[in-house]
C-alpha cells in the first residue's frame, strides 16, 4: 500500500465512467484495511496500560 488518495468525485451535471468507479471501489477498499489497521494499533495500546 502507498500513500492513500481521495477518491473521485462526481461531477454535478455527469456520471462517473465505469473505470472511476472501479478506481473509487479500490481506494475505498484500501482505506478501509488501513483504518482497520490503525484501530488494532490503538486497541493494543489501549490494552497495554
Amino acid at each position: 500500500m502507498s500513500t492513500s488518495s481521495r477518491p473521485t468525485k462526481k461531477p454535478r451535471s455527469k456520471e462517473l465512467t465505469d473505470q472511476q468507479k472501479h478506481l473509487n471501489k479500490e481506494k475505498s477498499s484500501d482505506r478501509v484495511k488501513c483504518e482497520h489497521t490503525i484501530s488494532g494499533v490503538k486497541r493494543y495500546n489501549a490494552a497495554r496500560g
